[in-house]
């Protein structure tokens, strides 16, 4: 029995070196990753495995967290008493390294092979049939500005507390719609889900987060009401193999568009607004003026809403030093994984969002 364990723990410890091999051999080829994705069974068993934690109305992954944080606990109080008692310390020390590790090799491989490999994935333009956008004047900024401020006023009456359940059922058929007009969203993934501790979650900034280890969108539900669709379609991104944040966004805009429910397009329309209208502040101050000026009282309103439930988090020491602790954790991650950016690559989003608009622009040119 003991072999056999020995060996399974072996085998357990492989796996990280082969994760790596192919993290290296993906590392700035797109193809490798195409081929990966379509061919290989590994993405296959994250899509069935999301399936059977997406059974579950409560994020898996939150109640792991909590399991983990208690268990360490245990662990560590048994690991002093044992070795005090122990007789052979050096072996059981070198069994509970070698368990540490095992652990340790299997949650790396689990990340590099469910979501740590799509960092060198092509870019979502190439999926859609986009052009890459490289310069952007300030006026075709502002002109997008004014289609977003259109589609938010007259959206904005649909804004509601809607209960997560519904926004869990609604973006899975946004993403199935998205998936009949691109091919790349075809397939189905476990629903997104609540976390609990949603509060907690708002101290560190964090909307939502991507769990490749339970293959779980995991959604702050505590956040201001127009934040929430858009979130959740935003970590939804990351389930079909879209890692970069500034992606993840375009894709969570699209997704929203596409879903029938008007709550869904006007939180859409409001983040890729919101996001357009903050690049624009920083190229053309009166362009921005200008757009601003377009925004409805109600639309405002809800713009203040949501300031001043982040503010309050912040005014208080401890949220200041947790969100900036996140940030910079969050900061590290991005960079880590080639978003050479970091949080800012946010931001991003708005080449997508004017490379959109010129297509469609053409799209119309062509017809007449």
């Amino acid at each position: 029995m003991k072999k056999i364990l020995k060996s399974k723990r072996l085998w357990c410890m492989l796996s990280a070196p082969f994760s790596l091999i192919l993290l290296i051999i993906a590392d700035n080829n797109s193809t490798f990753v195409d081929v990966y994705r379509d061919y290989l069974i590994i993405p296959q068993i994250a899509r069935i495995y999301s399936l059977i934690t997406g059974i579950f109305p409560f994020s898996v992954a939150e109640i792991l967290i909590w399991f983990v944080g208690a268990g360490s606990i245990v662990i560590i109080i048994y690991f002093i008493i044992s070795i005090i008692k122990k007789k052979e310390k050096k072996k059981f020390l070198f069994n509970t390294l070698f368990n540490i590790l095992t652990v340790g090799a299997v949650l790396f491989s689990i990340f590099i092979l469910f979501c740590g490999i799509y960092y060198n994935r092509r870019g979502i333009s190439e999926y859609i049939g986009y052009e890459e956008v490289e310069e952007i004047s300030a006026e075709e900024l502002y002109e997008v500005c004014v289609e977003l401020a259109n589609q938010v006023n007259e959206l904005s009456y649909a804004n509601e507390d809607m209960d997560f359940s519904k926004i869990a059922e609604e973006t899975r058929r946004a993403y199935d719609n998205l998936g009949k007009k691109y091919s790349v969203f075809s397939d189905v993934y476990g629903k997104p889900k609540g976390v609990i501790f949603s509060e907690v979650m708002s101290y560190t900034g964090i909307a939502g987060v991507f769990s490749p280890f339970t293959m779980e969108a995991n959604v702050n539900t505590a956040q201001t009401s127009y934040n929430i669709p858009f979130d959740a379609c935003h970590e939804m991104a990351h389930m079909y193999g879209f890692m970069r944040e500034d992606e993840a966004n375009f894709i969570a805009y699209l997704a929203c568009m596409e879903s029938d429910n008007d709550y869904f397009k006007y939180s859409g329309a409001m983040l890729a607004f919101i996001l357009c209208h903050n690049e624009l502040f920083e190229v053309d101050l009166d362009l921005w003026e200008k757009a601003d000026e377009l925004i409805s009282y109600s639309v405002n309103e809800d713009l203040i809403e949501n300031s001043e439930y982040w503010d309050s988090l912040e005014e208080t020491e401890f949220g200041e030093t947790i969100s900036d602790i996140s940030e910079n954790i969050n900061d590290t991650y991005l960079k880590a994984n080639g978003q050479e950016e970091g949080v800012v690559s946010y931001t991003r989003m708005v080449k997508l969002m004017v490379a959109k608009y010129r297509y469609e622009k053409n799209q119309k040119s062509a017809l007449q």
